[in-house]
């Protein structure tokens, strides 16, 4: 039978509805593509760990044409190639002497800190850093040698060893390794990043600081490293609630005008160290003010100057004056010389302790 127009239309439109369902319904097609296996990438973790330790204990006696075994040893577990590095603090006066052990070798523009390079290993090394493990007290040495400016045995005499290490990968040498893990600053900009990352410091030169980057932390550990720190601007240091303020065998001082009698105020339970420092606040003071509880100043081996009123200052200008303050002052000149006299080297009126041992206060 011939077919009609009709039927053929309704056979074409029943044929793209069927192909349009099967398209709604998800039908397969085949594309131009293709398709890899997985590629692994293994990442191995890797480590530089460093520890010094001794087993000869940290009590030493001077005797004249003796020695004494004394073993500091730094013991280095590093997966990758690293730059290790031994810093011996000395602050023996020259009694003490020893040899540095083989293997190490001085770090260029220092005079007592040490390095070696260690190679990946995956066992820990160990390396003594004293020359046969001894100190020696040369026979030369007299009874004059031990005594201070004031006839008393000489003390805070001591032999002080740190070890770092780093990977050796990424430096162009064992110094700019050394300058991002070594604690020297050597610029004023290093010493302020340094006290503001809360680390402590040690100085190679001469450098200043302002008392509002002092302030920002509220703390500071520096060694002056028988170098002069300077302390300028137009504040004066206060020391954070529970911090400590640390500075030590150096040169302090004040080019501060701060428009108070102020160098350093203490904190609520903080702590001011001064050891082994020479001093001149200028016409300021070190103050614990008035409601200040259970803070601390310990002021050992060091020589304090003021020309204001006092050197050190409690205050209890208020009825709430505080309590439990310890002063602590040890081997050690103090002087206040305000012009008109009206002064005294150490104020105390509050409740606390203060201990003054073989000392001379002005």
């Amino acid at each position: 039978m011939k077919q009609s127009k009709k039927t053929k239309f309704l056979t074409t439109g029943l044929a793209v509805a069927l192909a349009a369902a099967t398209l709604v319904g998800g039908g397969t097609f085949a594309y131009l593509q293709s398709s890899t296996g997985d590629v692994v990438n293994q990442f191995d973790a890797n480590k530089v760990m460093v520890s010094l330790a001794e087993t000869t204990g940290s009590e030493y006696h001077i005797i004249p044409g003796t020695s004494q075994e004394k073993d500091p040893a730094v013991t280095v577990d590093n997966t990758v190639d690293a730059y290790v590095y031994a810093m011996v603090m000395d602050n023996t006066d020259g009694l003490v002497t020893y040899e540095i052990a083989d293997g190490w070798t001085l770090l260029e523009g220092y005079d007592n800190v040490y390095y070696r390079e260690v190679a990946a290993d995956a066992a820990e090394k160990t390396f003594d850093v004293l020359k046969d493990n001894i100190v020696t007290y040369s026979a030369d040495l007299e009874n004059g040698d031990m005594l201070d400016g004031e006839g008393n045995l000489k003390d805070g005499m001591e032999l002080t060893f740190t070890a770092y290490a780093i990977q050796t990968e990424g430096f162009a040498d064992v110094l700019s390794a050394w300058d991002q893990v070594g604690p020297y600053v050597s610029t004023d900009e290093e010493l302020e990043a340094a006290v503001a990352a809360g680390e402590p410091v040690v100085l190679a030169t001469d450098l200043g600081i302002t008392a509002s980057a002092l302030n920002e932390i509220g703390s500071a550990d520096v060694n002056l490293n028988n170098n002069e720190l300077t302390i300028a601007g137009n504040q004066f240091v206060q020391v954070g609630d529970g911090e400590t303020f640390a500075l030590k065998n150096g040169t302090v001082t004040w080019d501060n005008d701060n428009g108070s009698y102020i160098s350093i105020r203490a904190g609520e339970g903080s702590a001011i160290e001064l050891e082994n420092v020479e001093m001149d606040m200028g016409g300021k003071s070190i103050l614990v003010d008035y409601g200040t509880e259970e803070a601390r100043i310990d002021v050992i081996d060091s020589t304090i100057y003021t020309s204001d009123y006092y050197c050190i200052s409690t205050n209890a200008n208020n009825p709430q004056s505080g309590s439990g303050i310890v002063i602590n002052v040890e081997n050690s000149t103090l002087t206040a010389a305000d012009p008109n006299g009206d002064c005294t080297a150490i104020l105390m009126n509050v409740p606390g302790t203060l201990t003054i041992t073989d000392s001379e206060i002005n």
